[in-house]
């Protein structure tokens, strides 16, 4: 094979371009779809487009050096013809792919930048939602754990004592649910714990709190409801959560305490009279000092 300074020249600006061909199409191309907004199926689109592109230009190119330098001829017909036909393409290419990645780096990349800080504010944003929701909601029901419960039932008794508003407290516990969780298995259980969950949550109002203590228990926080509201809410409670489709029977005791008469001690309240129901023989509620 014999190689004069043409085939040099012209396969190594050809493998050059293939070079920087490649760059943008596996290097740069996908570093802005990286840190742009990938939520957007035509900037996608137009992504894996741009990186076929560059990438079949760069094999392209590739083809070109390895065809140069393994051509076996005397040489070109002159320099102009040289420079104009092989050389100049090649130059204008290196040109244009180097001005490309510069914009890309120097330019584009503050408007990227903004783009993807502005993602990731969201994306911490949405990420101590959700660590606040685990930290505050039971995972299998979705309701309110017994810490964010208590916590809400605290600022509620506050609220009251200053504006004089009323409201009170639900404790729930299940009957027979011990009895369907140890003949069928948890897996059952805990369909009916999701069950009464439902119950609950379309029995009250969207200002309220449903809240599961733990096990089959639960507690409901009643704001601006007066005695006759937290009887009828409890009686409406006990009713459906007895319609609820189990193996076995499933019930609720209810107890039921004014968050005004009581105050701090309005859960300590209705647990003593959903126990005082439970005694009478469930599937009903109780009134604290009733």
């Amino acid at each position: 094979m014999n190689l004069d300074i043409a085939h040099v020249v012209v396969g190594t600006f050809a493998a050059l371009v293939a070079l920087q061909y490649l760059l943008i199409g596996l290097y740069v191309v996908p570093r802005l779809g990286a840190i742009a907004d990938r939520r957007t199926n035509h900037f996608l689109a137009a992504q894996w487009g741009a990186m076929f592109f560059f990438v079949g230009c760069g094999l392209t190119h590739v083809g070109i050096t390895v065809h140069t330098f393994t051509q076996d001829v005397a040489g070109y017909g002159n320099v102009l013809h040289l420079a104009i036909a092989h050389i100049m393409p090649h130059v204008l290419q290196l040109a244009g792919g180097a001005t490309f990645i510069y914009i890309v780096h120097s330019k584009m990349d503050v408007r990227f930048a903004e783009k993807g800080w502005k993602m990731m504010q969201d994306e911490k944003d949405e990420l101590l939602k959700r660590l606040q929701h685990v930290a505050t909601h039971d995972p299998l029901t979705g309701l309110l754990n017994r810490g964010a419960f208590d916590e809400q039932v605290c600022r509620h008794v506050d609220f009251c004592d200053r504006y004089g508003q009323q409201g009170g407290v639900l404790y729930l516990d299940l009957d027979g649910f011990k009895a369907a969780n140890d003949a069928f298995g948890h897996k059952i259980g805990d369909e009916i714990l999701g069950k009464v969950a439902k119950v609950l949550t379309a029995a009250t109002r969207r200002t309220d709190d449903v809240g599961r203590l733990g096990g089959d228990e639960f507690a409901v926080l009643l704001r601006e409801a007066g005695p006759k509201e937290l009887e009828g809410t409890a009686e409406r409670i006990v009713r459906e959560i007895g319609m609820v489709r189990a193996p076995t029977k499933v019930g609720a005791s209810v107890g039921v305490a004014s968050s005004v008469r009581y105050g701090q001690r309005v859960v300590d309240a209705a647990d003593e009279a959903m126990y005082r129901a439970k005694r009478a023989g469930g599937f009903r509620y109780a009134v604290a000092g009733a």
